[in-house]
């Protein structure tokens, strides 16, 4: 009885945050399509698929970007000789570079949804 009060207390709060972050994800990609000028669908399934699609595909160049940069500086440390700044900077590319993974493949799922128009373009 115990243990299950921070079981569900843990659920809810996994739950809250998917929300969130879903729902930001939707408005980034709102955001995004509205200032190219993109008209968004009517319908709100439709239109948070594609909101979503286009903020994936804005968080993964960012990331891809924020990643070469992290890899410049590696570089460059390894030139200097900081191996310990070397170490941390590879374990923090390896865990931006999982990020991506996940990232692409949720865009992938979101792409191949049945009824998507976006089924088959990449």
């Amino acid at each position: 009885m115990q243990d299950d009060l921070p079981k569900r207390r843990l659920e809810r709060l996994r739950r809250e945050y998917s929300r969130k972050r879903r729902d930001a994800l939707v408005q980034l990609g709102e955001t995004l399509l509205r200032s190219r000028g993109i008209a968004l669908p009517a319908s709100i399934p439709d239109r948070e698929r594609l909101a979503q699609i286009e903020a994936y595909i804005d968080v993964i160049r960012s990331k891809e970007r924020e990643v070469e940069d992290w890899k410049q500086h590696r570089d460059h440390a390894a030139k200097l000789g900081k191996i310990k700044q070397v170490q941390f900077r590879e374990q923090m590319i390896a865990a931006m570079e999982e990020q991506v993974a996940r990232h692409r493949e949720e865009l992938r799922r979101l792409e191949s949804m049945p009824g998507s128009f976006w089924t088959g373009s990449t």
